[in-house]
C-alpha cells in the first residue's frame, strides 16, 4: 500500500514546509500514524457515540492526544498513531475543490519522490476528471471523501453505503482501481458509519496533525 512512506525526517519537514502555501481544500495535508495488523494498516475510526475527530497537543516532540482513547479504539482494531520511535510519516490529502494547486503539489511531490494518498470528493471528481487522473498517472493513491461531504453519523447505514459507492464507482472509471480507504467527511464518526464503511471492505482513515487551512 502506497500510503505507508518511509522518508528522510529533514526532507518531510521541507516539503511540509513547501506544501503549506499550496493544498487542496478540505482537511489539507494530514499525517497518519498506522500499525500493522496482519500485514494491513489500520487506522483510527469510531467511538460508541458519535464524535467529531479532534486532537489535542502538547509538548514538542509528543505525540497528540485523541478524543478517543486508546481502550476505546481497541474495540475497532483502531490507532491513530504507531511507534514514536520510527521515522515514519503518512502524508494524504483531502479535495474537496479546486484552487489551482493540484499541479504544484504534484510537482513538490515528484521533486523530492514523496507518494501520498489523496482522497477526493466524488463531486470533485465530476469536475476535475483530468486531475483524478494525473494523480493516478503520478503514482499516487486516489481514495474516497465521500460523495457529497455528508455528516456520515446523520444517514443510514444504507445511505453511507450508497454514497461511499458512488464516489467508488467515479474514481475507479477513470483510475481502474476501487478506493479501499476513506476519509469520513469532517472527521464525523460513530458506530452506524464505521461498520457501514466496512460492511463494504473500505477502511475509515482519520488523521494525527493537520495543517492551517489557507
Amino acid at each position: 500500500m502506497n500510503i505507508k512512506t518511509k522518508t528522510n525526517l529533514k526532507k518531510a519537514v521541507l516539503l511540509t514546509a513547501l506544501l503549506a502555501a499550496a493544498f487542496l481544500a478540505g482537511r489539507g495535508i494530514a499525517y497518519i500514524k498506522y500499525e500493522k495488523i496482519d500485514g494491513r494498516a489500520i487506522p483510527a475510526s469510531g467511538s460508541v457515540s458519535g464524535a467529531n475527530w479532534g486532537l489535542g497537543f502538547g509538548q514538542e516532540g509528543s505525540q497528540p492526544t485523541g478524543n478517543a482513547t486508546s481502550e476505546e479504539l481497541q474495540q475497532y482494531d483502531a490507532h491513530y498513531v504507531g511507534d514514536s520511535t520510527e521515522k515514519v510519516i503518512y502524508l494524504t490529502f483531502d479535495a474537496g475543490y479546486e484552487n489551482g494547486n493540484t499541479q504544484p503539489i504534484l510537482d513538490a511531490l515528484k521533486k523530492h519522490n514523496v507518494p501520498a494518498t489523496f482522497f477526493v470528493v466524488g463531486e470533485w471528481v465530476d469536475k476535475y476528471p483530468e486531475s483524478v487522473k494525473a494523480l493516478h498517472d503520478a503514482g499516487h493513491e486516489v481514495m474516497n471523501h465521500s460523495n457529497t461531504h455528508a455528516h456520515y453519523p446523520q444517514l443510514s447505514a444504507g445511505e453511507v453505503v450508497a454514497d461511499l459507492n458512488a464516489c467508488n464507482d467515479k474514481i475507479e472509471k477513470i483510475t481502474g482501481v476501487r478506493p479501499t480507504l476513506v476519509r469520513l467527511p469532517y472527521g464525523d464518526y460513530d458506530d452506524n458509519s464505521v461498520n457501514a464503511v466496512r460492511s463494504i471492505g473500505m477502511e475509515p482513515i482519520q488523521w494525527d496533525v493537520e495543517s492551517s487551512v489557507i
